[in-house]
Order: structure tokens, then sequence, then C-alpha cells
């Protein structure tokens, strides 16, 4: 089963999409955080609460290994449904060691390499967060890395999850889920362009226009 995140942390546009069960879950960063202002805290327990038993990330924003371990498990705390996200930062690798250890689920995010998504994998995390939109952007292939990681993962049997981000088009979507990618984590406006397509348009209206031919006010 392919996975469908939503990338935000606006509580009024996860309520209406988390009625659609459409959503199987919430990455937040700090940036999306700064966006919708006021006390993050409040924020991703307002989530948390909102999509329980479903994965909520929620990334460190120290950058001392020491004081990114306990915020690691300050985050850890804030609900069931919470995995941490950490940086893919060599200084980070003994935390999430530890952190594996004691069954909290990470999410280690900016990855733009197979060989940075093969050390986080061999650490035992639960998610590894290549960054699309940002490759390609540095005029590299982004979803050529999903299908080495993929590859890797298959051939090697790792559980660690590809959660595919960056991601700013439909066809980023499509053209990750193809490549090997579990989990795609999408903006809003994607969330609803990815449903659209023309001839659904045009189907529905031509349904209506035949339906009206009948001339009936009951029906069934």
């Amino acid at each position: 089963m392919v996975k469908f995140f939503l990338d935000t942390s606006d509580i009024p546009c996860l309520e209406h999409w988390q009625k659609t069960g459409m959503i199987q879950g919430v990455t937040t960063n700090p940036s999306n955080l700064s966006k919708v202002g006021g006390n993050p805290t409040t924020t991703i327990q307002a989530i948390i609460k909102l999509f329980q038993n479903k994965d909520v990330s929620v990334q460190v924003t120290e950058t001392d290994p020491k004081k990114v371990y306990e915020q690691a498990l300050e985050i850890h705390d804030l609900g069931p449904n919470v995995v941490v996200k950490i940086p893919c930062v060599t200084d980070y690798c003994t935390i999430i060691e530890n952190l594996v250890s004691r069954n909290i689920k990470i999410n280690v995010t900016l990855i733009f390499s197979p060989l940075q998504a093969l050390v986080m994998a061999n650490l035992g995390v639960t998610y590894v967060s290549p960054f699309i939109g940002r490759l390609e952007d540095d005029n590299q292939n982004g979803i050529d890395l999903i299908k080495k990681i993929s590859h890797i993962f298959s051939t090697h049997t790792y559980k660690t999850e590809i959660l595919a981000a960056s991601l700013r088009t439909v066809n980023h979507i499509q053209d990750s889920i193809l490549a090997g990618a579990d989990v795609v984590t999408i903006p809003p406006l994607l969330c609803e362009e990815m449903m659209e397509h023309h001839l659904t348009k045009q189907g529905l209206a031509q349904f209506f226009v035949d339906w009206k031919k009948l001339n009936t006010e009951i029906f069934p």
C-alpha cells in the first residue's frame, strides 16, 4: 500500500482532508509551522489528536547533538503516533541509533543520496525522506534517487520505508510512486490537483445532461 501524507501544519486544511479518508499521515517541519504562526507545540498537539493512530512527523529544531537527543525524547512524548524527524547529519547517527533502540520511530529528513539512505536504514529508522524538488533545483534527478534507494532496500530486504518529500507537481507524485516510494508527502494544493482531470469533469457534465432527458423527479 502506498501511503499519502499531507505536508502542512495548517489545522483547517488538515481537518478538511482528514474527513476525506485520503490521508494516512502528516509531515511537519519548522518552515510550515512558521507559516501558520502561533504556538508550535499547541499546533502539533492538535495535529496529533486529529490524526490519531496515523504517523505525524515532528522535526527537531536543536542543533547540538546532546540537545537534539533530549528534544527528540520530548517530541516523542507528545503522543503515541509521533515520528521524530531528524536531519541526515553524521553527528546525529549515535543519537538516532539510541532512539531506535528505545523503539522510537524516526524519520530521517534531507536525504540526497542513496548512501545516506542506506546508512540510516542500517540504523533501523522507520522512514528516510529523499527531497525530490530540491535535488532538481541542483540539476539532479530526484526520481532517479528514489529508484536507486528502492533498489537497494528491496535487494537487501530493508524494512525502512521511502518517504518522498519536496514534491512540487502531480508528476512528482506519480513518478515517485512508480520509482518505488512507500509514502508520498504532498502539499495541499497538489491533493486537489491530483484528484482532478478534464475528462472526469466532461463525463460528469454529460451524465447530468443525459439524466435530464429522462425528466424524472424520483430515483430510485
